[in-house]
């Protein structure tokens, strides 16, 4: 088995047993290397997210077959085979049908002892098996029942929550939060989490799987982005930083795999490269679909156990707009860094070109990984917060202390980033502009008021982690 650098809530007594299990997991991380020949193009990665609201957000090279509407939460999202069409799971075990996906029945007319929580489809597009949170099985279309978990563990099904659900050709899969598998029909078992800790607990529990490109390998990813494989290379995680917001996983088709996160930050880990991006216009993600990666030279990295290596870019157009001239301050438990920006009043033509931050970290007092996002607010009052406000923030990049200095930061295209409820009134721009950090591990603000409960949510004190004094500059339209 390889894996991840693993955090563990042991008890006292299983210490000492699991203390050369752990350092048998401890393995190097992946590494952003260009594989021999590929193209200068950039890496692209594309696919589906679906929120927790029904809307399918599309990237990279696909089409979007429409949005679902259902009772509750969707929350699983599965392509067909052709990647011309998907389905949505909804958590009262209504399934959608979009594109050339063909709806065979769902589970919105029983009575469900626990909701709907994963999706499988058949090879054949011709079925497909909803999975319960007790490890419930549903079967439709040509799917064939081959036994569930509540038939052959009622203690699984009643106190672990079934995250995944993955198909072979004669039996399937279920594989539950606390890592345990359950194998039905000609499904392979090739191990599980409780079998190989001996007792002792995940930092944070399974939320979804990866299968491997064999029938017999798979993965399982917690909550905090650590990834525990079984038979799949392992080529990288978010693990071991405490975070709480990754909401789905999954293959490439290949030897690698997606993370994203709550707020659709997605991850990706290839057997050479590794690559990071925000997806545009994800505001509660729930589910995702790669459908495929086209090699090329990768535009970021991701932070395994390594920090990444900074993302430069070339100097600024002659086009550009000094949005905020090199200014520095030191942000700490009570104080933002708020610039002091020109206004441009109408900044709709400046926000299709991208977005080039510089910034140079003077003073940053620990080695704890912070988030770096420029945010935007407009006033509707246009006085102050208390009227209401529109938002837009950019991409977050990762600091550490040995990420730490000058670095010059592509942000893309302003028009691109993330909106609150999918508006910003870039026409009338924003009233006011801070650059923000975050814990890395929570994406809590790294203070400790005047945000409420966004503030710092990590172990002890911020007090030892601020403040952090940077000089930044920021222009638009390069």
């Amino acid at each position: 088995m390889q894996n991840e650098r693993v955090h563990f809530r042991l008890t006292r007594g299983a210490r000492t047993a699991t203390r050369l299990l752990i350092a048998q997991l401890l393995i190097a991380s992946a590494v952003v290397v260009l594989a021999p020949g590929v193209s200068a193009a950039p890496t692209e990665v594309s696919g589906w997210v679906l929120e927790e609201d029904g809307a399918v957000r599309p990237f990279g090279a696909v089409q979007h077959y429409g949005n679902s509407s259902g009772a509750g939460t969707a929350v699983s999202l599965v392509a067909n085979s052709s990647n011309n069409g998907y389905w949505v799971l909804w958590t009262s075990g209504k399934v959608t049908a979009h594109g050339s996906a063909s709806h065979f029945g769902d589970a919105s007319s029983l009575s469900l002892n626990r909701p709907a929580v994963a999706l499988s489809a058949l090879s054949g597009d011709n079925g497909y098996i909803v999975l319960g949170e007790d490890g419930g099985i549903f079967t439709f279309g040509a799917a064939a029942f081959h036994g569930s978990v509540p038939a052959v563990s009622p203690h699984a099904a009643q106190n672990t929550r079934a995250v995944g659900l993955q198909l072979t050709s004669a039996g399937y899969r279920i594989i539950h939060d606390d890592g345990g598998v359950f194998a039905f029909g000609d499904a392979p078992f090739a191990g599980s989490i409780p079998g190989v800790l001996n007792g002792a607990s995940l930092d944070r529990p399974i939320i979804d799987t990866i299968r491997g490109t064999n029938a017999g390998t798979y993965a399982m990813v917690a909550t905090d982005g650590g990834v525990f494989t079984f038979g799949v290379p392992y080529t990288g995680s978010l693990g071991g930083t405490g975070r709480r917001d990754i909401v789905s996983a999954v293959s490439d088709g290949a030897d690698g795999y997606g993370i994203i996160d709550d707020d659709g930050t997605l991850a990706w880990y290839g057997a050479t490269q590794t690559q990071t991006f925000d997806v545009p216009n994800v505001d509660r993600a729930s589910s995702i679909v790669i459908t495929g990666v086209a090699l090329g030279t990768p535009t970021n990295s991701v932070p395994t156990t390594q920090p990444p290596a900074p993302t430069t870019t070339a100097p600024p157009s002659a086009g550009a707009v000094t949005i905020w001239p090199t200014q520095t301050h030191a942000a700490g438990p009570d104080v933002y860094f708020q610039a002091n920006f020109n206004d441009q009043s109408n900044w709709q033509n400046l926000i299709n070109g991208d977005a080039i931050l510089r910034l140079d970290i003077t003073d940053k007092p620990s080695s704890k990984a912070v988030d770096i996002q420029v945010c935007g607010w407009y006033w509707i009052n246009r006085t102050n917060f208390s009227g209401g406000f529109k938002e837009t923030c950019s991409p977050k990049t990762l600091f550490t202390t040995e990420t730490g200095g000058f670095q010059t930061i592509n942000l893309g295209a302003p028009a691109d980033w993330w909106k609150k409820n999918n508006e910003f009134p870039w026409s009338s721009g924003p009233d006011i502009m801070r650059l923000m950090i975050k814990d890395a591990a929570t994406q809590s603000l790294m203070m400790s008021s005047l945000c409420g409960s966004a503030c710092y949510s990590g172990s002890g004190s911020v007090t030892p982690h601020v403040p952090i004094t940077m000089s930044a500059s920021l222009t638009f339209n390069n």
